[in-house]
């Protein structure tokens, strides 16, 4: 549940994101550090998240919650990024 909750809340927070970003091509726009607070909706609980986009390596870190890992693109356009998430700890 934490994953997909998780997912959902970088994408809206992409989505909302990419207007301002520049689009010179598929994807680019997501290259960059992105940091901002997870939500998990069955009980309400957040923490803090941090995406580093290089290229074509993704890696997640959940800074509170002491872990991470990395994201696996399943989709990228020029208004959205969908990832299949691996974790570790």
């Amino acid at each position: 549940m934490l994953k997909t909750v998780t997912t959902f809340v970088l994408l809206v927070s992409l989505s909302s994101l990419v207007s301002a970003q520049s689009k010179t091509g598929t994807g680019r726009w997501l290259n960059g550090t992105w940091e901002g607070t997870g939500y998990q909706m069955d009980n309400n609980e957040t923490w803090t998240m941090k995406l580093t986009v290089r290229g074509k390596r993704h890696k997640i870190e959940y800074p509170s919650l002491k872990c991470g890992g990395r994201w696996i693109p399943i989709s990228i356009d020029m208004k959205r990024a969908r990832f299949l998430v691996t974790a570790r700890s």
